[in-house]
């Protein structure tokens, strides 16, 4: 049932991330502690959480992303638009300025309609030879994790030197749940906020739901039972039941 709700879960994520068969691209140098060996090239933070980040030198080559136009938004950013966008373009100036890579985003359709032609693209570029268009493929997490059970991306864990996916900035319940045996294909974290722009929440009627279940602590028990971990489809289906069929 664990498992059952994360996939549920997943219907209501609209962007999620694919590692794609990246470029192998040689750094020049390699420092952990959020520098650079040369003054001025990236830089330091005060972040904790950031501090044993491996800065590489990839010598201003391309990092492409591939991802659903719908939210392509996610990865442009705009430094006219709104505070979100403001702050997307201006992690991508630093992301560009650290790490040396120049940022391209190449949107494509799609959404649930477009599933097949999106997947079919990824599925070209992997069958083309190994050209490796894209290094990060974001779009729609149904059809992703397909893509990712097919072998259209690489197993992120195989980057955990620089991928932790312990940080604040990853969910770590999704991670619980997609991974499988330690591989992981597909991840969920800040980078695709549109998780929290298109989330979904469940309303009640408080009312009756104290009517029927006083004894048991009302509404508060429904809120003990989200932060316990054990709010499942059973006890969903278990409590609806009581006002209808």
């Amino acid at each position: 049932m664990k498992k059952l709700i994360a996939m549920v879960l997943a219907l209501f994520m609209l962007c999620s991330l694919l590692a794609a068969c990246g470029k192998n691209n040689t750094p020049t140098d390699q420092t952990p502690g959020g520098k650079t060996d040369n003054p001025g090239e990236g830089g330091k933070t005060d972040d904790p959480a950031q501090s044993d980040i491996v800065v590489r030198d990839f010598g201003g080559a391309d990092y492409t992303i591939l991802t659903n136009s719908f939210t392509d938004y996610e990865f442009n950013g705009n430094l006219a638009g709104d505070s979100v966008q403001y702050a997307v373009a201006e992690r991508n100036y630093e992301v560009q300025k650290t790490f040396n890579v120049n940022v391209v985003v190449n949107s494509k359709r799609g959404g649930w309609g477009e599933r097949k032609d999106f997947t079919a693209a990824v599925r070209a570029e992997k069958m083309s030879g190994g050209t490796d268009d894209y290094d990060l493929i974001a779009t729609h997490s149904v059809y992703l994790g397909w893509m990712g059970i097919e072998g259209l991306g690489k197993d992120m864990a195989n980057y955990s030197e620089y991928i932790d996916f312990s940080k604040p900035w990853w969910s770590q319940n999704i991670y619980d749940e997609l991974n499988l045996k330690g591989h992981l294909f597909m991840m969920v974290g800040d980078i695709a906020y549109t998780l929290y722009e298109y989330i979904n929440v469940m309303f009640v009627n408080e009312t009756q739901f104290e009517n029927y279940f006083a004894d048991e602590g009302g509404v508060d028990m429904l809120y003990d039972l989200v932060d316990a971990g054990e709010w499942t489809w059973e006890k969903l289906w278990e409590y609806a039941g009581a006002f209808g069929t």
